[in-house]
């Protein structure tokens, strides 16, 4: 042949062709493993011999038959919808970080598999881990303190103190307890925890007392010689637990223990903290606590929200999330108190309760969330526009001098500024900030006409129908049945939707001011025929209300008019007329021996006039 070369066709066969496995690379192999291309030495007489015939090898793994059992260590409960196991006890730690100069691994992210403890259960939820002197290890629980990691000493001759130790984080040595009662002691509820030079002072809110950990071990500062014992127990515990608890359901056939509100987030509004003053040595504490004062509030285990929730006539209550910060609703339970080392006593309050401290060298600060938008006031001397001056102070007691330079501003205040009897420690320059710019509605607003009421031109009688919602109600009921002579009462309004907290802008939709409209009940011509009213306060949309009852019922509403008659000649005249029930009545001016007399009742509109009578409309009964 000139070439050589693989026939291709089908056949029937009783081996697997498509999983055979070669031997070797000549004779035992077979096409297309082998070289494809032209010549081909595959197929040359002296690579591989016609002689030799096809080879079929097949590994019998592929036809293996799945007789293993298997054996796992899951417990007999286990369900696939666990997605991961909860240890509410246990830590992990990573290996010790190497200080070496030239070490380039960062052994804080390497965990090991056993590297793990299991804390008791039996002292409540482990809260938190914190390092301490001695690179001990402080674990803090709901009902107890326990330290771990601590070094063992014993004296030597030298006299040296050498130090005994395990490598085992956690199992070194036995934890050192500070106090083994039945009621539980150091224990802590919160995060809160200060490093001062004194050791560590922790809170346990539980059980009302403040907690002072040093090498003597643990000293109780509320105890009852320090003068404030029956304060801390009747107001460290959070009173908002009282009535917003952890409460148990059923979640998948299990009992699970859904915990209540928060108390452990400052930044938010609830839960402890403060910081250490090393100029003066003492600590403040601030305990931010509320309690509800409206019974309507709810609490939402889910969203962590607190709520109201607004009833809508023929529709679900609409949920209203509440702040804190809101009298309305919350009623602030919040305080601040203070320890001095040097008297070993408490020594005042504050009035000020911020939501997070941040300690310096002499000297910490203190904020509340959006602290810094606006100020209500600021106090001290005001320092008019001068060119750059320098002060000069000499300390009596360092002998030292000291210079600072300040530059002096052109403050325009607006207002009046009150000045107190405030003595100052140096120089204060007080700035004050340019005044906001004026307030700019959105574009893109919607436009629409409110009704206010009403005018009754045969009368002539004005009805004003924002009043209440009973007024709204009735205006839309008599509105709708197309009365003559009346003249509808509207104003201009813009907004961008028509739902609660909704801002409605008064004029249409090309001035630019934020000007609303008035306080009061509305309706638009078209929420008028579904018989919706909205109440505005503040130019907010605040409740959204149906007027028609969700029985269909057919009545006319008519305004229910105060009139006066007079009669001024002789005789009596009366006057027939429809009450304000919708039933027919009557009623007598006028005097038989002559003079004037007026009476006034109150009737449906409209009452027909009489000869020789004045009829006044006095407005709404």
């Amino acid at each position: 042949m000139f070439a050589y070369g693989i026939p291709n066709f089908y056949c029937e066969s009783s081996y697997n062709t498509d999983l055979r496995q070669a031997f070797n690379n000549r004779e035992g192999d077979f096409w297309p493993h082998v070289s494809t291309g032209i010549p081909d030495d595959w197929v040359q007489e002296n690579y591989v011999s016609i002689a030799f015939d096809n080879t079929y090898n097949y590994n019998v793994t592929f036809s293996k038959q799945n007789k293993e059992n298997k054996f796992t260590s899951l417990p007999a409960d286990w369900k696939k919808d666990f997605c991961f196991t909860y240890y509410p006890f246990r830590t992990i730690y990573s290996d010790s970080q190497n200080i070496d100069s030239d070490n380039r691994v960062n052994s804080w992210l390497t965990y090991r598999a056993i590297s793990y403890f299991d804390f008791p259960q039996n002292y409540g939820n482990l809260i938190s881990l914190d390092g301490i002197q001695n690179k001990a290890i402080l674990a803090r629980f709901e009902n107890k303190s326990l330290l771990y990691n601590t070094l063992l000493t014993i004296d030597t001759s030298n006299p040296q103190a050498a130090y005994l130790g395990n490598p085992s984080l956690f199992r070194s040595s036995p934890p050192v307890d500070f106090a083994e009662t039945d009621l539980g002691y150091v224990g802590s509820q919160n995060k809160f925890l200060l490093k001062i030079p004194q050791g560590q002072i922790t809170v346990d809110a539980k059980r009302g007392q403040v907690f002072l950990l040093g090498e003597g071990g643990a000293k109780d500062l509320t105890s009852f010689s320090s003068g404030m014992n029956n304060f801390f127990t009747n107001h460290l515990a959070f009173e908002i637990l009282r009535y917003f608890p952890s409460k148990d359901v059923m979640v998948n056939g299990k009992l699970v223990t859904i915990p209540g509100v928060d108390v452990d987030n400052n930044f938010t509004g609830i839960g402890l903290h403060g910081v250490y003053d090393n100029r003066y040595e003492r600590i403040i504490i601030t305990k931010l606590d509320y309690i509800p004062v409206d019974p309507a509030v709810k609490y939402d285990y889910i969203t962590k929200e607190f709520y109201i929730e607004e009833p809508i006539v023929g529709s679900a209550p609409l949920r209203v999330v509440v702040s804190l910060q809101d009298p309305d609703y919350f009623c602030n339970k919040s305080w601040s108190v203070s320890y001095n080392f040097n008297t070993q006593s408490w020594i005042s309050f504050h009035s000020y309760i911020p939501n997070f401290y941040i300690g310096e060298n002499n000297f910490f600060y203190s904020g509340i969330n959006g602290c810094c938008d606006d100020f209500d006031f600021v106090a001290g001397p005001i320092v008019p526009n001068a060119p750059t001056t320098t002060t000069t102070s000499t300390s009596p007691v360092l002998t030292s001098t000291t210079t600072s330079t300040t530059t002096g501003f052109n403050c325009n205040l607006a207002g009046s500024v009150v000045i107190t009897n405030c003595f100052l420690s140096g120089n204060g320059i007080i700035t004050v900030p340019p005044p906001p710019p004026p307030c700019v509605r959105p574009t893109n607003l919607l436009e629409d006409d409110f009704v206010v009421g009403y005018t009754i031109t045969s009368i002539p009688i004005t009805v004003v129908s924002t009043g209440s919602q009973s007024d709204a109600c009735n205006a839309i009921t008599y509105l709708n049945s197309i009365p003559p002579n009346t003249t509808i009462n509207e104003i201009t309004g813009s907004y961008s939707s028509l739902n609660i907290g909704s801002l409605i802008y008064a004029g249409p939709t090309f001035q630019t001011d934020c000007t609303v409209i008035p306080d009061g009940w509305y309706f638009t011509d078209q929420s008028s025929a579904s018989g919706i009213v909205y109440e505005v306060v503040s130019g907010v949309i605040t409740q959204i209300q149906s007027c028609f009852p969700t029985t269909t019922t057919t009545t006319t509403a008519f305004p229910c008019i105060s009139y006066t008659a007079i009669k001024t000649t002789v005789g009596v005249v009366i006057i027939d007329y429809t009450d304000c029930t919708g039933a027919l009545a009557s009623v007598t001016v006028g005097l038989p021996a002559g003079g004037p007399s007026s009476v006034t009742f109150c009737a449906r509109c409209c009452v027909s006039t009489q000869p020789n009578v004045t009829l006044t409309s006095n407005g709404n009964c």
